[in-house]
């Protein structure tokens, strides 16, 4: 397996369980990890600039904090891409999703995000926050960090005045007008951090939202709740180039259940999705039934962890960590259709990307993304814990790696 060069982080405000075969994490747990990093762009080939934060006196709202480009769109650009703009305004970011916008555009949503300046080696000074999301604009080999701005200060794109509400990204899918993008739509999963909660991460998952987005500059235009029928956490959206979108849901006790759901555009302003119930589609979320998951002729159980699909070609690629922490494969399945049935996209029962273990690293939502310039490509998230991600915020964030035997029967039919 080639991976980036570097290599290296993990969910903060956690300690790792000294093990390696794989945590069975409850619903709560699903999505509770967080981000951190921090850095001045040094020694990294390409052309970068980073915005002061004091030309943000007196502002509120979505700004631009930082540009870079790449000189090629490899393994190593999409590393340099995340790890050359480090501090003093995006310091790092995690839960790291690339949605299709249009040809060559990419709209990289990124979780729990550092924010403040740090010193050479990678340690981040005060004063510093950790906020819920960021994003990231790739056109073709640019990137551009957007983040939001309160009274001058950076804080996350998706503001709440009340400082109790938390909003992860996990899809979007663009709004066209006359053949150009006027607003792009976003799935957040919402948190709720308790009255009299201490710490950043005393946080309860509490539904999902649909986020109307302005673009190109990514304002928030209104946030539509969608809830969370039956108690599922809606995580992950696609368009699914069918005029639908689809959201994925999982359940974890008493064993892994993935879900999906659907709605057109209106639909989803308005809370209203329609569920796969095993033959077709139903408007009652209590009639949804799991998706079905093989390898080969054998039922598959699937993974424990939150699910993410990519459009390719003719078909459909699901993929995930089986397990939700400490473990090291990331695995994928192929599907025709959006909602199944899922089947096994390598020999090794779908196990795609072997990830490098140690007893100090966490590495979770690893996923399979279509990237521009290298196409498949195996992403995770490290962390180190915490106070070990401050102290070197460059061991923070994505990781990229070239699928292992990865295959579908579209791709055997083209050659690969």
């Amino acid at each position: 397996m080639r991976t980036a060069r570097r290599s290296g982080a993990l969910p903060a405000g956690r300690v790792p369980a000294r093990a390696t075969a794989g945590v069975r994490p409850g619903r709560s747990a699903v999505l509770a990890l967080v981000v951190v990093a921090a850095a001045c762009s040094i020694g990294f080939p390409g052309r970068s600039e980073s915005a002061r934060t004091s030309q943000w006196a007196g502002k509120t709202g979505p700004v631009v904090v930082a540009k870079h480009c790449v000189e090629r769109l490899d393994l190593d650009g999409y590393d340099e891409a995340f790890r050359a703009i480090r501090g003093p305004n995006w310091s790092g970011g995690d839960m790291s999703v690339a949605a299709v916008l249009a040809r060559g555009t990419r709209l990289w949503l990124f979780g729990d995000t550092y924010t403040g300046a740090m010193t050479p080696s990678g340690q981040l000074v005060d004063p510093w926050k950790l906020v819920h999301n960021s994003f990231v604009i790739q056109r073709g080999k640019c990137f551009e960090f957007h983040m939001g701005v309160v009274d001058g200060a950076i804080r996350e794109l998706v503001p709440d005045p009340s400082r109790r509400r938390r909003y992860w990204p996990g899809g979007a899918y663009a709004i066209r007008r006359g053949g150009r993008i006027t607003e792009v739509r976003v799935l957040a999963v919402r948190g709720l951090k308790p009255r009299g909660a201490e710490g950043e991460f005393s946080v309860k998952l509490v539904g999902a939202a649909m986020l109307r987005m302005s673009w190109p500059d990514l304002d928030v235009i209104s946030i539509n709740g969608l809830g969370s029928p039956r108690g599922l956490i809606l995580q992950h959206l696609i368009d699914g180039g069918d005029g639908w979108r689809y959201i994925y849901a999982a359940e974890t006790f008493p064993s892994p259940t993935q879900y999906v759901a659907r709605g057109r555009d209106s639909d989803l302003m308005r809370g209203h999705l329609s569920w796969w119930d095993g033959k077709g589609w139903s408007e009652r979320s209590a009639d949804a039934a799991p998706m079905a998951f093989f390898d080969g002729n054998d039922a598959d159980e699937g993974p424990w962890a939150p699910l993410y699909v990519v459009s390719d070609g003719p078909g459909f690629v699901a993929s995930a960590t089986r397990l939700q922490l400490m473990t090291t494969d990331v695995t994928a399945w192929w599907a025709e259709h959006p909602w199944g049935p899922w089947r096994t996209a390598s020999s090794r029962k779908g196990r795609i990307v072997t990830m490098p273990q140690d007893d100090k690293t966490w590495r979770y939502g690893g996923h399979l993304e279509l990237l521009p310039g290298l196409g498949p490509t195996v992403l995770w998230n490290n962390h180190l814990g915490f106070w070990e991600v401050v102290k070197n915020t460059y061991e923070f964030g994505p990781r990229f790696a070239a699928p292992e035997g990865f295959t579908t029967p579209w791709r055997t039919a083209q050659g690969g």
